[in-house]
């Protein structure tokens, strides 16, 4: 017999059952078998869910073609006002976005450089508890390891957070709030640009409120604040006699979010979103010396402070959309600008522009769900059989077209077709 991963659930909670001679009641009173009780268990309390899906992928810029792949395994447990779930995934993405971390003799501007390959494994943890009928606690953590087509992108990512949640806060049925706290440390043991890594550690604050406004109007608002210390990366700084040093400090980042946002379920089947966001990001010890051409032609070094302190603001229009069980679509469609403090932008030749950097984006996803079937194997165990299909598409614009390691100018498509199955939850 081959040991597979519910055999074993299996052998494990029949070796904890107890001799039983005579039938069991469940929660509802009905009588069971005795042989019935460990079904019983595993429909009420447990669930062993796996996921799978494949799909053509297809990159319009470059003409590429290649597969797409992704399982996962999940384990759900209730009891007592209790919900946890463990589980593991392994994905195959052939065309990752990337923009950073180009090497010499890479161009930016080409459509193959702009994707690359990558297999990422990651496992998790979940536990929630509701304490009454209005609050509850959610604690995560999880860890993954990504390997990419350029060894220098590898990536080992850890995080973990603790939320609290009350609805009808302060008496009011219509209003919500949640706060999270989260840690994360990532990793990247492959890249080293001057000596400099991308490793860091992070902390994140988040509070939001959801406010009723009617039946089918829902008001949000949220904000976030993530301070972020890159563990190995000096930069530039200016002695007492006004030389250009090696800082003695890490580059650090103080990143704030605020949000607002309203949903609108139009009719029955379709929910409208919008939400606008401000994000500013403030670094310490991130100053740069750079070279660039002045109008004369001539090689001019400038120091530049603050090198990427900026503000992006972004507009996010949605849709969701389901007209039946068997169909879901989703839709979302993003523009936003950011204009940077100090950052002075250059053209593609390295000429100094006398202005400063300004760059703006086009975000949009659109996904599409079709249930094709289930095949059930007990009562309430089986598996749902899925056609699904995605596209997204993400341009960025930038009057800084000096393009060396970082891809500033770019717009790429990714495609997918597939099918997926899932196990019911």
């Amino acid at each position: 017999m081959v040991t597979t991963a519910r055999t074993l659930v299996f052998l494990l909670g029949l070796a904890a059952l107890p001799a039983v001679t005579e039938a069991k009641e469940t929660e509802r009173g009905e009588q069971v078998a005795p042989w019935r009780v460990w079904e019983v268990l595993t429909s009420s309390q447990w669930r062993l869910i796996p996921t799978a899906e494949l799909a053509a992928a297809g990159y319009p810029e470059s003409s590429e073609l290649a597969g797409q792949a992704g399982a996962g395994l999940s384990i759900k447990q209730r009891w007592a006002g209790n919900k946890a779930s463990y589980g593991a995934t392994l994905e195959h993405e052939p065309f990752a976005l990337r923009v950073f971390n180009f090497g010499d003799g890479e161009d930016s501007y080409s459509p193959e450089r702009l994707t690359q390959s990558t297999q990422t494994v990651a496992g998790a943890m979940r536990w929630q508890r509701r304490w009454s009928e209005t609050f509850s606690t959610d604690g995560q953590a999880s860890v993954s390891q990504r390997w990419a087509e350029n060894a220098s992108d590898e990536r080992r990512l850890t995080e973990a957070s603790w939320a609290f949640e009350e609805r009808e806060a302060f008496g009011l049925r219509p209003v919500s709030w949640t706060a999270t706290a989260r840690y994360g440390r990532s990793i990247y043991p492959e890249y080293r640009v001057n000596d400099r890594a991308l490793d860091s550690e992070w902390g994140v604050l988040e509070v939001a409120a959801d406010y009723r406004l009617a039946p089918k109007v829902e008001l949000t608002a949220g904000y976030a604040v993530r301070s972020t210390q890159y563990l190995d990366a000096k930069y530039d700084a200016v002695d007492s006699a006004g030389t250009v040093i090696t800082a003695t400090e890490d580059k650090s980042l103080l990143r704030q979010t605020a949000s607002v946002g309203a949903s609108w379920k139009a009719v029955e089947g379709l929910k409208l979103t919008s939400e606008l966001e401000l994000v500013r990001n403030d670094y310490s010890d991130y100053t740069r010396e750079m070279e660039g051409r002045d109008a004369s032609g001539n090689t001019e070094a400038r120091l530049i402070r603050d090198y990427e302190d900026a503000t992006r603001c972004l507009l996010r229009l949605g849709a969701n959309y389901r007209p039946t069980e068997a169909w879901k679509v989703r839709f979302s469609a993003a523009g936003w600008l950011r204009p940077y403090d100090t950052y002075q932008a250059r053209s593609a030749d390295n000429d100094w522009l006398e202005e400063r950097r300004l760059d703006g984006g086009v975000n949009l996803d659109l996904s599409g769900e079709f249930a094709l079937g289930q095949v059930v194997l007990a009562e309430g165990e089986g598996f749902t059989f899925s056609a699904v299909a995605s596209g997204s598409y993400d341009t960025q614009s930038s009057n800084m077209e000096r393009q060396v390691s970082f891809a500033t100018n770019y717009a790429v498509t990714r495609l997918y077709v597939g099918v997926a199955i899932s196990g019911m939850e």
